[in-house]
């Protein structure tokens, strides 16, 4: 029996048009053999191809659909079941899109399969569709929504263009919105967040220092013509601020912890490759924590600084409500007499 696994991606691949031909790959993995079929095409992909493309001087078009195919001699197909696990779908699909990523150097080719509609359909050895039984399903599925949405009201819209002409917009500010976007990608996440922070406490600290210490001994202070010389972002956010402000981010005994944890991870993901802190992998869900420590570090500073000192912040009272129909009227019944389809 097949169990076909079709996964909507968020890229594109160009392929030859048919009649061309792929070779078919399988690997053996415990409970299952995993085959992996020609990227196929989603309806979307027919309204955003191009009029015509080639690759090689040959006709080619858009691809969008990685298939999998995982066989064994039976499925369990009871409306409860998940066979084949979602474990096993996600390393086949990890698998197969890394070494993808690899050898064709593509970097857009970057997708987590929770993140991504799939549809899995249940086929007899020959890759036809199942008579429908009592009890069992067919196939199963998930439709995946992200939105990305910016609301825009006439609040900050009279905000966008009250800012100062000659307002400078902070680096650090742009460095915790890109750690965001980073994501899910943790690595790159942790890396911008760390950055942010660091040049976050350097500027806040430089504009601290002028006025009330010389530029000369600043510059002796905080820039020693060697790195190790030089204070640490600890020292900075502990001892210099405290001297500044009277406030030390030790009083504040999770944010330091978060700053720790995102620093270690971001070290041990630029050594090792994998973002790590105190022995553990930094997950997704992790890492949106550490960013919204982040920006609670940001805010927690700013609340120490002399009013002069500190950037204009803008907060809104916005409702937002949005509905999304995850089926037409006229295929409620096809889905009601087909449990999981």
């Amino acid at each position: 029996m097949i169990a076909r696994l079709a996964v909507q991606l968020p890229f594109y691949f160009v392929v030859p048009a048919p009649p061309a031909q792929f070779s078919l790959y399988e690997m053996q993995r415990p409970g299952y053999r995993v085959r992996f079929l020609p990227p196929g095409r989603s309806e979307l992909a027919d309204v955003r191809a191009p009029e015509s493309i080639e690759l090689n001087n040959a006709p080619a078009w858009t691809a969008d659909v990685l298939v999998i195919d995982f066989i064994k001699d039976d499925f369990d197909r009871t409306l409860e079941a998940n066979d084949p696990s979602s474990g096993a779908m996600e390393e086949a699909f990890d698998f197969w899109l890394s070494r993808a990523r690899y050898v064709t150097k593509g970097a857009a080719i970057k997708a987590e399969l929770s993140r991504c509609p799939w549809r899995l359909q249940y086929l007899d050895d020959a890759g036809n569709e199942l008579a429908q039984e009592t009890g069992k399903v067919r196939g199963r599925g998930a439709l995946a929504l992200h939105f990305s949405w910016i609301c825009l009201d006439s609040a900050i819209w009279s905000a966008i263009h009250e800012l100062d002409a000659d307002f400078e917009i902070p680096v650090w500010s742009m460095l915790c919105l890109d750690a965001q976007a980073a994501l899910p990608h943790v690595g790159s996440a942790v890396v911008l967040g760390a950055a942010a922070l660091e040049v976050f406490i350097g500027q806040v600290l430089d504009q601290l220092a002028r006025g009330v210490l010389s530029k000369s001994l600043w510059d002796w202070i905080s820039d020693r013509g060697d790195h190790y010389k030089d204070p640490s972002v600890e020292e900075e956010f502990d001892v210099l601020l405290k001297e500044f402000v009277g406030h030390s981010l030790k009083e504040k005994t999770e944010l330091w912890d978060s700053f720790l944890k995102l620093k270690s991870a971001r070290n041990r993901f630029v050594h090792s490759g994998v973002p790590k802190a105190h022995g553990t992998v930094i997950d997704s869900s992790e890492a949106i924590r550490l960013l919204r420590d982040v920006n609670a570090i940001v805010q927690t500073v700013r609340g120490w600084l002399p009013a002069k000192h500190r950037w204009p912040e803008h907060t809104f009272d916005l409702e937002l409500k949005m509905t999304k129909a995850l089926s037409r009227k006229d295929e409620k019944s096809t889905a009601s007499t087909d449990a999981g389809r």
